[in-house]
């Protein structure tokens, strides 16, 4: 997708969630991180992790998040999405032994646009 195609999904993004905060339509969304250990076939390499946010309240599609390293991914785990350390152990654990992991959130509107976790939109 080009930048011009990026920027109009994060601009319409932006409205819409300005036209819900004027409305009072905000609202936290309840949900699943899903984590998927993409390169687990081979353990010489960088660890390579997408995580997608699925809401409980519909099925709307949203873009996944990539992440290079262990660090990496800990690190947006602990910080913006405030996964407790024993959940974030279990987490990393599940990661190593099974390729997977998911883990339960609650996110505010907001908070999904600040964590890149965009609806999916058409760009005709």
């Amino acid at each position: 997708m080009v930048a011009n195609d990026q920027q109009r999904l994060r601009h319409a993004y932006v409205e819409d969630f300005r036209q819900a905060e004027l409305l009072g339509e905000c609202m936290n969304r309840e949900g699943t991180l899903h984590i998927v250990h993409l390169n687990s076939g081979d353990p010489k390499a960088t660890p390579r992790y997408q995580v997608t946010f699925a809401s409980f309240s519909n099925d709307e599609r949203r873009t996944d998040r990539q992440f290079v390293g262990d660090l990496h991914l800990k690190q947006f785990l602990a910080l913006p999405c405030h996964v407790h350390a024993d959940v974030l152990d279990t987490t990393l654990s599940d990661l190593r032994t099974k390729h997977n992991a998911s883990v339960h959130v609650v996110f505010s509107d907001e908070e999904l646009g600040m964590l890149r976790f965009t609806p999916v939109r058409a760009v005709f």
